[in-house]
C-alpha cells in the first residue's frame, strides 16, 4: 500500500490553492469550491498562515494582480470566512492565527498592518465608490469583501471569546490535490483578544480612513462602528476622536458617507412602537438589498426594532393582509425586496413573526385565516411573479438568468418556516391540517415554482404524515404525465421524504 507523501506547501502552491478556483457563480445558493470538496485537508501551522497572509498582504500589487477580481472576491472570501461557528457559510480559520499565542505577537501585528497594504494597493484601486451598507447593486466585485473585512474579523474574536478553539487550522482541497497534513501540536492552542491586538486595529483603521476611496472609509467606519459597540465604555473615546478627526478633515465627504460616520456610534437601535399597517409594510420591506454575501439590514446591531410578540393578534392581522393583498399592498417595493421581506418574515432566525400563528392565546379562528391566505399568496402572487427555474437544483444566477428573486422564498417557504408537523400532540392537529392543505392545494397550481415550493414543503413532513404526503404527490403525479424528468424525480423523492 502506497503512501501519500507528506509536504509542506510553499507560498506559490498556497496562492494558487487559495485564488485559481472555480469561480462559485452563484453565492446565495451554490456551495464554493472549499465548500464542496472537503475529503481532502491542509493542516497548516498558525505561524506559518501569519507569514503566508503577511507576505500576500504586504506585496499584494503584485502578487494578486495576475487574478481577475472574482478570483480573488471568492479567494479573500475563503481567507476571511471562519468555518466554526457557522457550519452554512464555512470558508477556513486563517484568521484565528492572529489570535493564537503561539505565533510571536510582533509577527501577528505585523500582518495586521499589512492589512493596511491590501487596503491601499487593492481595494482602494480597484473598487467603486458604491456604498455596500445601501445595497448598490452596481457595485465592484470586491467592495463586498472591502466592506464586511473588519466585520468577520470581529467575529472571529468574539467567537473565540465565547468558544473552546483548537490548534486545527484546516484548509479543504480538492479530491484529486495531494493530501498534505502538518506537524501541529496536540494540546490545546491559547488564543487571546488582547488590548494590543485592538488598539492596533483602531490605528489601522484610523490610516484607512486616509485613503481617497470610499469603499475603503466604508469599511473602516464599519469597523470603527464595532469597536465601538462591542468595547463601548473601554474605547468610546477613542473611536469618537478618530471619526471627529476624520470628519474634520474632510469636510467635502458625500452625504451618505458622512452620514454614515456620524451615525457609526451615536445610533442606537430603538424599538418601534404603535405602527399602521403602512408603518409595518415599510419596516418589513423597505430596505435595501446588499450583496449576498453581506447579513441582511435585519441583523445589523442597530437596526431598530418591533416586538412582533407583544400585540399577536395585531401581527396576525398584518400578516393575513399582506398575504392576501401582496399585489396591491407590496407594488412599491422590487422583486428583491419583497423577496428579503418575506424571509424576514417567515424564518425564525430573522424575526418570531411565525410564532404567533402557535400563540394558543389568539382564536384559532384567526389563525387559520392567516394560514389559509398563504394559499392566497401562492396562487396570486408567487404563481404570477416567479419564473420557471427549480431552486432545488442550485443553478440560479440572477446575473445571468431571467430566474426571479422570488423564487428563493418561495421554494424555502416551508423549510424555513418554524412550523412543523406534530401528530403526537392532539392540540396541533388543526393547525398541521391546515399547513397540509395550503401545501395540497398549492400543488394544484399550474406554476412550477410553486409546486416545487409545495412539493419541499410535503418532503420535509413526510416524517410524520407519510401516508397523506404519499396520497397527495402520488395525486399529483397522476394528474400531471407529462412532467419534465427533474420535477418528476424531485417528486418521486419528496413523496419519500428524501429532500433536503
Amino acid at each position: 500500500m502506497s503512501m501519500r507523501k507528506r509536504i509542506r506547501p510553499t507560498f506559490e502552491q498556497w496562492i494558487t490553492f487559495i485564488f485559481e478556483q472555480p469561480l462559485d457563480v452563484a453565492t446565495q445558493h451554490l456551495q464554493a469550491w472549499h465548500r464542496r470538496n472537503t475529503e481532502n485537508v491542509w493542516k497548516l501551522p498558525p505561524r506559518l498562515i501569519v507569514s503566508y497572509m503577511t507576505r500576500a498582504f504586504e506585496q499584494a500589487d503584485t502578487i494578486l494582480a495576475p487574478f481577475s477580481d472574482r478570483q480573488l472576491r471568492q479567494g479573500l472570501w475563503f481567507l476571511l470566512k471562519d468555518n466554526r461557528i457557522s457550519p452554512t457559510d464555512q470558508c477556513s480559520d486563517h484568521l484565528y492565527a492572529l489570535y493564537n499565542t503561539k505565533v510571536p505577537w510582533s509577527e501577528r501585528k505585523r500582518c495586521l498592518y499589512a492589512m493596511y497594504t491590501l487596503f491601499e494597493q487593492l481595494f482602494a484601486q480597484r473598487c467603486s465608490p458604491h456604498l455596500s451598507h445601501l445595497g448598490e447593486q452596481e457595485a465592484h466585485p470586491l467592495n463586498v469583501v472591502c466592506y464586511a473585512w473588519w466585520d468577520t474579523l470581529y467575529f472571529v474574536s468574539s467567537s473565540i471569546r465565547s468558544f473552546p478553539i483548537l490548534a486545527n487550522f484546516r484548509l479543504s482541497l480538492p479530491p484529486d490535490a495531494p493530501l498534505a497534513p502538518m506537524t501541529l501540536p496536540q494540546e490545546t492552542d491559547t488564543f487571546v483578544t488582547s488590548g494590543e491586538i485592538d488598539e492596533t486595529i483602531i490605528a489601522i483603521l484610523n490610516m484607512i480612513l486616509n485613503l481617497a476611496s470610499d469603499a475603503c472609509r466604508e469599511s473602516a467606519l464599519y469597523g470603527l462602528r464595532h469597536v465601538g459597540g462591542m468595547y463601548k465604555q473601554q474605547y468610546y473615546t477613542e473611536v469618537k476622536n478618530v471619526i471627529d478627526n476624520f470628519l474634520t478633515h474632510h469636510s467635502q465627504l458625500r452625504p451618505v458617507l458622512k452620514t454614515y460616520a456620524l451615525n457609526v456610534l451615536e445610533q442606537e437601535p430603538k424599538q418601534l412602537i404603535n405602527l399602521s399597517f403602512e408603518a409595518w409594510l415599510s419596516y418589513v420591506f423597505d430596505h435595501p438589498v446588499r450583496d449576498p454575501c453581506l447579513p441582511a439590514w435585519h441583523f445589523d446591531i442597530f437596526a431598530d426594532y418591533w416586538n412582533e410578540t407583544s400585540e399577536p393578534e395585531v401581527t396576525l392581522s398584518y400578516l393575513t393582509r399582506v398575504f392576501k393583498e401582496a399585489n396591491r399592498v407590496l407594488k412599491p417595493f422590487s422583486d428583491a425586496q419583497i423577496n428579503q421581506g418575506f424571509w424576514f418574515l417567515v424564518s425564525n432566525a430573522c424575526s418570531d413573526h411565525m410564532f404567533v400563528l402557535m400563540n394558543t392565546n389568539v382564536p384559532w379562528l384567526k389563525r387559520k385565516q392567516c394560514i389559509d391566505a398563504m394559499y392566497t399568496l401562492f396562487e396570486q402572487f408567487f404563481a404570477q411573479r416567479c419564473s420557471a427555474h427549480l431552486g432545488h437544483l442550485n443553478t440560479i444566477d440572477t446575473e445571468k438568468t431571467d430566474e426571479s428573486p422570488l423564487n428563493a422564498v418561495c421554494y424555502m417557504w416551508w423549510d424555513i418556516i418554524p412550523l412543523y408537523g406534530k401528530a403526537d400532540e392532539p392540540e396541533r392537529a388543526e393547525l398541521d391540517a391546515a399547513c397540509l392543505d395550503v401545501m395540497r392545494k398549492t400543488l394544484t397550481l399550474d406554476a412550477i415554482a410553486c409546486q416545487e415550493s409545495a412539493l419541499h414543503g410535503l418532503g420535509h413532513w413526510h416524517y410524520v404524515y407519510p401516508d397523506f404526503v404519499h396520497q397527495v404527490i402520488g395525486e399529483f403525479l397522476t394528474r400531471n404525465p407529462d412532467l419534465d424528468r427533474q420535477s418528476k424525480e424531485y417528486a418521486l423523492a419528496a413523496r419519500n421524504g428524501h429532500i433536503q
